[in-house]
């Protein structure tokens, strides 16, 4: 359980360092230097001031996301399925019933709420910095973003799959999603040395 709860923890601080990334290219700093006043109103008047704002803002929700799966209640996060191999731990997990499938809330939250999310940030980061360059390095950067776009589907789909107890599927697309997207990525990646 703490194995999971570290990995999201560590995740979001990845997740925080490419949001950071993607704070800077959207809201680039200005180079006018204005006028600053010491009052309260005027620094929120100042587009720079919200601009950092906004980039705080954006890698501090992944960081408090990563901090409250570590200290929120094992409650939300232990699987059904663990409590069955195991008769002699006593925790009432908190599950949401959907049919004849249970699944612990935080887990439903984090897997299927936040997860998705921050994992269309890095192909968007990608895929804006193919819109603002030109020549090679948007070719590369349009199939990085592909790239990474199927290699997290493939992440998604191969727990996805594993949920609904298809064990063969799981086998099977998952892996060739993932290798199509590593190939994509190296291509991306030696595209200049391959044309």
């Amino acid at each position: 359980m703490i194995n999971y709860r570290l990995a999201t923890f560590f995740t979001s601080i990845g997740i925080a360092c490419a949001v950071g990334v993607l704070g800077i290219l959207l809201f680039p700093p200005d180079t006018d230097i204005e006028k600053t006043e010491n009052s309260f109103k005027e620094w929120f008047r100042n587009k720079n001031n919200i601009k950092i704002l906004i980039r705080i803002g954006l890698m501090a929700i992944p960081v408090i996301i990563g901090i409250l799966a570590l200290i929120l209640s094992d409650r939300l996060f232990i699987d059904p399925d663990f409590l069955d191999d195991y008769p002699g731990i006593t925790i009432d997990p908190i599950t949401v019933k959907i049919g004849n499938w249970e699944y612990p809330i935080g887990r439903l939250l984090l897997n299927f709420v936040f997860l998705p999310i921050f994992v269309t940030l890095i192909p968007f980061i990608f895929l804006y910095l193919a819109w603002k360059t030109f020549g090679v390095l948007r070719k590369s950067y349009a199939l990085n973003a592909i790239g990474f776009f199927l290699y997290f589907t493939g992440r998604i789909l191969q727990g996805a799959l594993e949920v609904a107890d298809l064990p063969h599927l799981q086998a099977i697309m998952p892996p060739l999603i993932i290798l199509l997207a590593l190939l994509l990525m190296v291509i991306a990646n030696n595209y200049e040395q391959l044309k």
